[in-house]
C-alpha cells in the first residue's frame, strides 16, 4: 500500500510515525514545500531568543527517516491533486501515485490588506526560514513594530528583545487587551505590565491603516516610529490544491470524525483540517487528528473496512509560556448567563486566575503566572465534580 503525506510538520510526521508502527510494508512517501526536515516549530521562540541552536530543533536524524523507510521529498510542492488516477503533480513535473492520501499541509501566515504591506521590511513568523529572516533583518534595525498581540506576536516580541536588547520593541493589538482568546480584559491589562517591566511597549485597541519607511500609520492619527514589522495576525489553512479537486473545503478542509474528507481514500489533519467549522491550529489537535487520520488511512488499506477511530472534537486547552509567563487556558471562558466566575490577581507577582463554574461545576479557566495551580484546576474541572464558594476561592487562592 502506497501513502502519501502532504507535509512534514508535527501532523504530517506524526501520520507517517503512526503508519509506521502499524505496518512495516506500508510505503511512506511525504512532500513539503520546507527546505528543512522536521523541526519544533513552538521552538522557533527559543531560536530567536538565542535560547537554543538551530541543530537542537530537529527531532530526528537522517538516519530515523532511513530506519523507518520513510521517504520525505523537500522543496516540492503539490501543483495538482488527480483524484481520479489517485496521483499528484508536483512542481517539477513528476507525479507520485498512492492509495491512500493524507493532507498534512499546515497553514500560512496571514498577510494585512493595507498600504505598505508588501514592503520587504514587513515580514511574518511561521517557518525556520522566517525566523533566520528575521534574526538577520533585527540585527540591522533600532525599531520593530510587531503588528499582533497574540501568543506568537508577542512571544517573538520578546524573544527578539532576549536577543537584541537595544531595540526598542512595540507590540500593537487590534483588540481592546492582549490574548484576547485566551485571557480577559483583567488578565490583558496584567500582562501588558509585566510585558512592560520587561521593556516591551503595549499599545491595545489600535488598527495599523498603513506602513511606511518610517513606521505604521493608526487610524487615530498616531504614528508608530519603525523600521522593520513583524504581522502576526492568524493563520489561514493551505487548501488550495485541495478546493481545486474539488475536495470540499470552508475555512479548512472539511472532514468527518474518521478525519476523511470528501473524496475517498483523501484524509485531512492539523491546521488544514475543519471538523464541525472549526480549524483549531494548535499541536495537541495536530498530533490527536494525525494519529486518527493514520490509523484510518493504514485500517482501511490493509483490512478494507469502516474506519475504526474516531475523532470527537477537543475541549480548548492552551498551556504556554508567554514572555517566559506560564498561560493555561482551558473549556469555555465565556461570560455568559449561568456562568458563575471568581478570580483572584496580583499584578506585582504577574498572577491572574479566574474559574468559570455552571450549576456548579468548573466548565472554563485562565491561569496566569501560576503552573501548579492550573493543574489543579484542570484535575478539578475534568473530574466533573461540584465545587462550592469556599473550594473555587482556594483553587484560585
Amino acid at each position: 500500500m502506497n501513502i502519501l503525506i502532504i507535509g512534514n510538520g508535527v501532523a504530517g510526521i506524526t501520520a507517517a510515525k503512526t503508519i509506521r508502527q502499524k505496518s512495516s510494508e506500508a510505503v511512506i512517501t511525504v512532500v513539503t514545500d520546507e527546505q528543512f526536515a522536521y523541526y519544533n516549530r513552538p521552538a522557533l521562540i527559543d531560536f530567536i531568543a538565542g535560547r537554543k541552536k538551530e541543530d537542537e530543533l530537529y527531532f530526528y536524524p537522517e538516519s530515523w527517516y532511513t530506519q523507518n523507510n520513510i521517504k520525505v521529498l523537500l522543496e516540492k510542492s503539490v501543483q495538482k491533486l488527480q483524484l481520479s488516477a489517485k496521483s499528484a503533480l508536483l512542481d517539477d513535473g513528476s507525479t507520485i501515485s498512492y492509495d491512500k492520501l493524507i493532507i498534512a499541509a499546515g497553514a500560512s501566515a496571514n498577510t494585512l490588506p493595507i498600504p505598505g504591506s508588501d514592503s520587504p521590511k514587513v515580514l511574518t513568523l511561521r517557518c525556520l526560514e522566517d525566523a533566520k529572516t528575521l534574526m538577520d533583518e533585527a540585527g540591522k534595525t533600532s525599531q520593530i513594530a510587531f503588528i499582533g498581540g497574540g501568543v506568537l506576536g508577542i512571544e517573538a516580541a520578546a524573544a527578539v528583545k532576549a536577543s537584541f536588547p537595544a531595540i526598542d520593541i512595540t507590540v500593537i493589538e487590534v483588540a481592546p487587551y492582549l490574548l484576547p482568546r485566551q485571557l480577559d480584559a483583567k488578565g490583558g491589562e496584567i500582562l501588558s505590565k509585566c510585558l512592560a517591566a520587561r521593556g516591551l511597549k503595549v499599545i491595545a485597541g489600535a488598527k495599523i491603516s498603513a506602513i511606511g519607511g518610517d513606521g505604521a500609520a493608526l487610524d487615530d492619527g498616531r504614528k508608530i516610529p519603525a523600521d522593520l514589522f513583524v504581522v502576526s495576525a492568524g493563520i489561514k489553512p493551505n487548501i488550495k490544491f485541495a478546493a481545486e479537486a474539488g475536495i470540499a473545503v470552508a475555512k479548512g478542509i472539511i472532514v468527518n470524525e474518521y478525519l476523511e474528507t470528501s473524496a475517498p481514500d483523501v484524509f485531512a489533519a492539523g491546521d488544514c483540517a475543519e471538523y464541525k467549522g472549526v480549524v483549531w491550529g494548535i499541536v495537541p489537535v495536530a498530533v490527536e487528528q494525525a494519529r486518527i487520520a493514520a490509523s484510518n488511512a493504514a485500517f482501511v488499506g490493509a483490512k478494507n473496512l469502516s474506519p475504526s477511530q474516531r475523532y470527537e472534537g477537543t475541549v480548548m486547552s492552551n498551556t504556554l509560556k508567554v514572555a517566559g509567563i506560564d498561560l493555561t487556558t482551558e473549556g469555555n471562558i465565556a461570560e455568559i448567563d449561568g456562568i458563575v466566575t471568581y478570580e483572584h490577581a496580583d499584578t506585582a507577582k504577574e498572577i491572574y486566575k479566574k474559574i468559570f463554574l455552571k450549576d456548579g461545576v468548573i466548565v472554563g479557566s485562565m491561569c496566569m503566572g501560576d503552573a501548579e495551580a492550573a493543574k489543579k484546576i484542570s484535575a478539578v474541572r475534568r473530574s466533573a465534580k461540584p465545587v462550592g464558594e469556599k473550594e473555587a476561592k482556594e483553587l484560585i487562592s
